[in-house]
C-alpha cells in the first residue's frame, strides 16, 4: 500500500449503522445520498457505474472472473476502446455532426421570433425553426420576466430584450435585417450538431458493442435471434440515446450560450477583437491587421482558451444532467420492482428543508464543478489542438479602432467589410467556381484590395509568413494537414466519380469534425474512467467541507486526497477491496478511541500503526463481497503493512 490517500476511499463502505430505514431530510438530500451511494436497484455484483461504463458498458475486468482476461469484452483496454471511438465518433459521430451543422446553415436563414409562425414554412423541410420557436416560446419569456424583475423599471425592457438576444454584431438571415439571433436560435444552432454527434456516437459504440465475440443479450437465443426481445432493446436503447446521450446535449445549451456569450466578452480584453471572431464561429482562426493590411496578430491563443474553458463548462453542465437522469430512472426503477416511492422527512421547521437543500445543492454543483474540472483539463487540449487553427482557412482580417464602440471595436477594411481570404485565395477556394475563379480580379463588393495588403489573390492561410505567436506556430501544422485531409478526401471521391464540387465543403466540415472531435472524446473517456469516480466525489466532498467548516486539517487532507486520487485512480481496484480495507480501518480507529478513552472492549488493534480520526460522511453500505472472498482479503489485509491516513490499495 501507497503512503497516502487512504482516507479518500474510506467512505466507499461506510454505512449509516443503524438498520431501521431513515427518511432523507430534503428531496436534494435523497438524492446526494444516490449520487454518494449508486443506485439501490443495480447489479451489486458489477463494478459501480461511472461515465465510463455509460460509455461503454463493460468498462473493466472483473478480477473474481477466472476467465476474465479470456472472455474480455473490447471495451475492457484502452486500445479497445480507442478503435470504438475511432468509428463512433470518427466516422458516425462526424458524419451526424456535419449532417446536423449544414441542416441549421440552411434551415436557420429566415427564422426571427416575430416572424408569424405560418411563416416557419413546413415543418418537415424547417424543423429546426420550429425547435428555436418552442423554444423562444417558452423559456425566453420566462428569463425576460426574470430580467424585467430585477432591473430598474426605466431599463427593464431593454434589459429584458438583451438578456435574449446573442451575437448582435454578426448577420444570421434575420427577415427584418436585424443583426443577432434569439435565445432558441442561438441554442439550436450550437446544440443540434453536437445532439446529433452524439446520438451518431451512440449508435457507434452500440454496434462495435454487438460485434463483440464476448457481447451478450438477452434477445440472442441458440436459434438466433429474439424478435420480440430484440425490437425491445433497440426501442430501450433508442429512448436512452435520445433522452439521455443527446438530451444531456439540449439541456446543457441553455448554461452554456450564456457562458460562451460571457466568456467572449471576457476575453475579447485579453483579445481585442476577438469576439467578432467568435461571434462567426472561426474559434480563433483569424488575423488581426493594421491600417495597410499587414498582419499584426493571431488569434490562436485567445481561441485555444476559449474552446478549453468552453468545453469544460458544458461537460459540466452533462454531467449533473447524468447524475440527475439517472436518479430518476432508480426511482422509476425501484418503484416498479418495489411500489416504494422516496421517503422524505418533512421537519417541523420548514426553513430547515430551505438551508439543508441550500446546501447540499451547493456542495453537489461545486464538486461537479471540481470533478469536471479535473478530468477536462487534459482531455480539452486534445480538441483545441487541430479545432483552432482548422478554421483558418474560413478565417477574416479585420482592423480594430478603440473609438470604435458601436462595433465593438472592429472598423472593417476600406471596402466597408472584413477581408476575407474565402475571396482571395487561389490556392482554396477556386475549384469549380467559389467566390472567384482563376484568373480573375480580387474584388470585393467591387472594390479592389489593399495593394500591399498580406491578403491578396493566392493567399495562403497556412503560410510561415502569415503566422503569428508562439500558439500559432505550434497549430498551425496541425492546420494545415486537416485542410490537407479534407482536399485529398474530396478530391479522391471525385476522381471515383462519388463527389461534385457541391460536396466540397461538405467534407471539409467532416474531416475537421472527424480529426477534432476523435482525439478529444478518446482522451475525455480515458480520463473520465479514471477520475469520474465515487472515491474522486468523496475526496473533493472532505476538501469542501473543510473549506466551509474552516478545518485546516480538513482542507489539507482533502487536497491530498484529491492529489492522490489523480496520482493513483482506482481504475483498476475492485470495488469489494477497497470496501473491505475502509472497514478495516474503521474497526482499527474504533479500537484506538475506546484504547484512548480507557474503555477498550475485547477486540484488540490489529496493527501498531492507527489512522487518525476522520470526518464521516453517512454513506449506504453496498455489499460485494462474498463470505469467503471478504475472509481472503481481510486474511491478507492483516498481514500487510498499516500506511497511515492516506494509504491506497492498488
Amino acid at each position: 500500500m501507497s503512503d497516502r490517500g487512504q482516507a479518500v476511499v474510506y467512505a466507499m463502505a461506510m454505512s449509516d449503522k443503524k438498520t431501521d430505514k431513515k427518511p432523507d431530510p430534503t428531496p436534494f438530500s435523497a438524492f446526494v445520498r444516490y449520487e454518494n451511494a449508486g443506485s439501490a436497484t443495480k447489479d451489486k455484483n458489477k463494478i459501480e457505474d461511472t461515465y465510463g461504463k455509460y460509455l461503454f458498458g463493460d468498462a473493466y475486468i472483473d478480477p473474481n472472473d477466472p476467465n476474465a482476461v479470456e472472455n474480455a469484452a473490447w471495451s475492457n483496454n484502452t486500445l479497445g476502446r480507442t478503435m470504438t471511438r475511432l468509428f463512433s465518433r470518427g466516422i458516425l459521430g462526424a458524419t451526424f455532426f456535419t449532417l446536423g451543422n449544414h441542416a441549421v446553415r440552411h434551415q436557420m436563414p429566415g427564422y426571427s421570433p416575430e416572424v408569424a409562425f405560418e411563416a416557419l414554412g413546413g415543418i418537415t423541410k424547417y424543423p429546426l425553426r420550429y425547435i428555436a420557436r418552442g423554444i423562444d416560446n417558452s423559456i425566453t419569456p420566462m428569463i425576460k420576466s426574470y430580467v424585467r424583475m430585477i432591473s430598474p423599471a426605466e431599463k427593464a425592457a431593454k434589459y429584458a430584450e438583451d438578456a435574449v438576444w446573442f451575437r448582435k454584431k454578426a448577420e444570421f438571415g434575420n427577415p427584418y435585417g436585424r443583426m443577432g439571433r434569439s435565445l432558441g436560435h442561438e441554442m439550436t444552432a450550437v446544440s443540434f450538431d453536437f445532439a446529433c454527434a452524439s446520438a451518431g456516437d451512440a449508435w457507434g459504440r452500440e454496434l462495435v458493442q454487438m460485434a463483440d465475440p464476448s457481447f451478450r443479450a438477452d434477445w440472442q437465443t441458440e436459434d438466433g435471434i429474439d424478435a420480440k426481445k430484440f425490437a425491445q432493446a433497440v426501442v430501450k436503447k433508442s429512448w436512452r440515446i435520445f433522452a439521455k446521450n443527446q438530451g444531456e446535449d439540449w439541456v446543457a445549451a441553455l448554461p452554456y450560450v450564456y457562458q460562451m456569450r460571457w466568456q467572449r466578452q471576457a476575453i475579447n480584453r485579453m483579445y481585442p477583437g476577438f469576439k467578432f471572431s467568435s461571434d462567426r464561429g472561426l474559434n480563433g482562426g483569424s488575423w488581426r491587421l493594421d491600417s495597410q493590411g499587414h498582419i499584426t496578430q493571431s488569434y490562436a491563443s485567445a481561441g485555444a482558451l476559449d474552446l478549453q474553458a468552453r468545453f469544460t463548462g458544458y461537460n459540466w453542465y452533462t454531467l449533473m444532467y447524468r447524475d440527475f437522469y439517472d436518479t430518476i430512472g432508480d426511482g422509476i426503477e425501484r418503484y416498479q420492482k418495489t411500489g416504494e416511492l422516496p421517503s422524505v422527512h418533512i421537519p417541523e421547521h420548514p426553513v430547515e428543508v430551505v438551508t439543508e437543500t441550500v446546501a447540499d445543492s451547493f456542495r453537489y454543483v461545486l464538486k461537479s464543478a471540481i470533478k469536471a474540472v479535473i478530468y477536462m483539463t487534459p482531455a480539452v487540449p486534445f480538441f483545441w489542438a487541430t479545432r483552432t487553427p482548422q478554421t483558418k482557412y474560413k478565417g477574416v482580417g479585420f482592423v480594430l479602432d478603440p473609438m470604435n464602440r458601436e462595433n465593438g471595436g472592429v472598423a472593417m477594411m476600406p471596402n466597408g467589410q472584413p477581408f476575407s481570404h474565402r475571396d482571395a485565395s487561389a490556392g482554396f477556394w477556386t475549384d469549380g467556381g467559389y467566390r472567384m475563379r482563376e484568373g480573375e480580379v480580387v474584388k470585393l463588393n467591387g472594390v479592389t484590395p489593399l495593394p500591399h495588403s498580406d491578403f491578396k489573390h493566392g493567399f495562403d492561410p497556412y503560410a510561415a509568413q502569415h503566422v503569428r505567436g508562439t500558439m500559432d506556430k505550434a497549430l498551425n501544422p496541425l492546420g494545415r494537414f486537416t485542410y490537407n485531409a479534407g482536399t485529398n478526401l474530396y478530391q479522391t471521391l471525385k476522381g471515383a466519380g462519388l463527389a461534385t464540387v457541391k460536396h466540397r465543403e461538405f467534407l471539409h466540415d467532416w474531416t475537421n469534425a472527424s480529426i477534432s472531435y476523435t482525439p478529444y472524446m478518446i482522451a475525455k473517456a480515458e480520463t473520465a474512467l479514471r477520475w469520474d469516480r465515487k472515491p474522486m466525489d468523496d475526496a473533493i466532498y472532505r476538501l469542501i467541507d473543510g473549506v466551509l467548516g474552516m478545518n485546516l486539517g480538513e482542507i489539507s487532507g482533502g487536497f491530498s486526497d484529491v492529489r492522490e486520487m489523480v496520482i493513483h485512480p482506482p481504475s483498476n481496484r475492485k470495488l469489494e477491496e477497497i470496501e473491505a480495507q475502509a472497514k478495516e480501518r474503521e474497526a482499527q480507529k474504533a479500537d484506538q478511541s475506546h484504547h484512548e478513552t480507557g474503555r477498550l472492549d475485547s477486540r484488540s488493534v490489529t496493527s501498531t500503526t492507527q489512522t487518525p480520526p476522520v470526518t464521516e460522511i453517512p454513506r449506504t453500505t453496498i455489499s460485494l463481497v462474498s463470505p469467503e472472498h471478504h475472509a481472503a482479503l481481510m486474511d491478507r489485509l492483516k498481514h500487510e503493512v498499516k500506511a497511515p491516513s492516506g494509504a491506497t490499495l492498488h
